[in-house]
């Protein structure tokens, strides 16, 4: 385990922010290193920790380490084993039982389908970041100006690492404000180029981004794939990949 991650694990929550209390950052889900690609969105979601009743997912219901689930109420307490038990739950989130499949699925069967099979979550030859590693609640789009800046600039480090140092060379990001806030986030531009698919509401954008260095294909789409537009997301991605190959 590196220490940049290590480091993660130990951090303290960001200050002024509605973070889940008891919750440990999520770095990643799946394996990171040797994949070929990545989704990325905003922050793991609350259910990740928490289920529809805000009560805690504990036990065989569990998704991820907590304070909670280790029984230890601080980072300063936090022990190798601790670290190991929390490292596995990212890196073996997609194998197991538990993973949150009803928001996942719609990203594994459109993007696995446009690749060919290339890219899959259920494989390991795909990953899931976030620009913050903090469960919130509430959600992102209810939190205040000042917390969303005060978690973009708490995470964009650690994202930076995590994308040079991975394999991924071709990055997904869906929905629109995910789009915008994690290009926005990694560059300067002020705004997102999209581009319209013709008598359609959905729109794409593709956008190489230096990270360390290293080149990385950023494709994203207006439409929030959770709420529909599947079919045409897929058409379209489809194209855009053949056109990158």
């Amino acid at each position: 385990m590196e220490q940049e991650i290590i480091n993660l694990f130990k951090s303290q929550k960001p200050e002024g922010v509605r973070v889940i209390p008891d919750s440990f950052p999520v770095p990643f889900f799946g394996q990171y290193k040797k994949i070929n690609a990545a989704t990325i969105s905003l922050n793991p979601s609350d259910q990740e920790f928490l289920d529809t009743n805000g009560n805690w997912l504990l036990g065989q219901k569990k998704r991820f380490e907590s304070y909670k689930s280790l029984n230890c109420s601080n980072c300063a307490e936090v022990t190798d084993e601790m670290l190991q038990k929390a490292f596995a739950c990212c890196t073996e989130y997609f194998n197991r039982p538990t993973a949150y499949w009803r928001w996942f699925s719609h990203l594994e069967n459109t993007i696995k389908e446009a690749s060919n099979g290339k890219y899959s979550y259920r494989d390991g030859t795909m990953a899931h970041f976030d620009l913050s590693p903090w469960s919130t609640q509430p959600k992102w789009s209810d939190l205040t100006d000042t917390e969303r800046f005060i978690l973009k600039k708490d995470g964009v480090t650690f994202l930076r690492w995590l994308l040079s140092n991975t394999q991924a060379k071709i990055v997904f990001l869906n929905g629109s404000t995910t789009c915008e806030t994690i290009i926005k986030t990694l560059t300067d531009d002020r705004g997102v180029e999209w581009k319209r698919i013709d008598s359609t509401k959905l729109s794409f954008c593709l956008k190489q981004i230096s990270v360390s260095g290293k080149e990385i294909m950023f494709i994203g789409w207006n439409l929030y794939i959770q709420r529909g537009g599947q079919n045409e997301i897929l058409k379209q991605l489809k194209q855009k990949l053949v056109s990158l190959s």
